[in-house]
């Protein structure tokens, strides 16, 4: 045994001295959040009635990045592990990347160009749940709907909903025009008729002076998913009714186009703007210092899903007014220690029906280590 690992350590080392260059860092960091819901009959947080609610959620991450150049090219990587205080863990970034100072191509886990930044959204709950995945079609969630930001194939939420973790994600970016930042990412993979998501995501940024700005398209291909019948037992007679009808494939094409402006070395104002069919938002927020303040605004149109069986059923739409704020105080003077109290409202109103809305008020801490 002592042998064996005698030969693993020189292995070891000889690999670290063969690459010179190579260079391996750690950082890690702690969020705790501290969450009072309040919301009204018919949302997703209080079902048929309304009421409120406290609960506390945190995690502490390790980062994990290494580099290493020969000449003018690099290869990099990054893996980020997240232990939650529920007790469970997840990863978040898991990547590795390659090319020079024109172009770049990553793979993995990650999150490639931002089309729609949020600013400061320490607290952002949302009347329906804030969540760039589709569900089995590609118009709006039932009773709803979810802000369209053009970032459904961005990535690093793969695995979450109808984007299996299994997807091969892999971005290019080119950076050879001063100023230009162009990037084409794809998502690919087909299950076995489980609905997953894969599409092609151009997108690009230009900065000039103070200026920035974005622009990009989504073509997002969903697949077909297979039906799911009812559990029976051995004489026949139904034990879970749970049957759902088979789902056919469905495609679409959306896109999103904003601008930033700093307007000085602490303040960013961020506009931007969606559209994925009838699903249109618009977004405007600032971060000054310490301080940030948004608004979102989307719009939902009505379309025709199907229940489990697969009828067809009517689906309404309506229009979501979404306004947060947070602001950071330092904490005991320690660096990279903040508290930030944050707010958010958010309001629906369907085309039919009355409307329903959620107040939510979040105590962060965070500390980088």
């Amino acid at each position: 045994m002592k042998q064996i690992v005698k030969s693993l350590a020189a292995a070891a080392a000889l690999t670290v001295s063969s690459v010179s260059m190579a260079q391996v860092t750690f950082d890690s960091n702690l969020e705790l959040n501290n969450i009072y819901r309040s919301h009204s009959a018919g949302t997703s947080l209080g079902g048929p009635l309304g009421g409120s609610s406290f609960n506390s959620s945190g995690r502490v991450e390790l980062n994990i990045n290494g580099k290493a150049t020969r000449g003018e090219y690099l290869v990099s990587g990054r893996a980020t592990l997240g232990l939650q205080t529920d007790g469970t863990t997840y990863v978040d970034d898991a990547w590795g990347a390659f090319g020079n100072n024109l172009w770049n191509v990553k793979l993995g886990r990650f999150e490639a160009m931002d089309l729609f930044p949020a600013g400061k959204d320490v607290a952002v709950e949302r009347t329906y749940g804030d969540n760039d995945q589709l569900s089995n079609n590609l118009d709006v969630t039932a009773s709803g709907g979810q802000f369209y930001k053009g970032n459904v194939l961005r990535g690093r939420s793969v695995g979450l909903n109808n984007v299996s973790k299994s997807n091969l994600h892999i971005a290019g970016q080119y950076t050879g025009i001063a100023g230009l930042t162009a990037e084409l990412g794809l998502v690919a993979g087909k299950g076995n008729r489980d609905g997953r998501l894969s599409g092609v995501r151009p997108a690009l940024t230009y900065v000039t002076g103070p200026v920035t700005v974005r622009a990009g398209l989504e073509y997002i291909r969903r697949d077909e998913t297979a039906a799911v019948p009812a559990v029976t037992d051995t004489t026949g007679a139904v034990v879970i009714a749970r049957a759902v009808a088979a789902v056919p494939s469905d495609s679409a094409t959306g896109g999103a186009i904003g601008g930033s402006y700093q307007l000085n070395p602490d303040t960013m104002i961020n506009l931007s703007y969606a559209q994925l069919r009838s699903r249109k938002t618009l977004g405007l927020n600032t971060v000054a210092g310490n301080f940030g303040l948004g608004l979102v605004y989307g719009k939902f149109g009505g379309f025709t899903s199907t229940d489990g069986a697969g009828n067809p059923v009517a689906v309404s739409g309506g229009n979501e007014a979404l306004i947060y704020t947070a602001y950071s105080i330092p904490l005991l003077d320690i660096p990279g220690a903040t508290i930030t109290p944050a707010a958010s409202y958010s309001r629906f109103k369907p085309d039919a029906g009355e409307s329903r809305d959620v107040f939510a008020a979040n105590v962060r801490l965070n500390y980088a280590f």
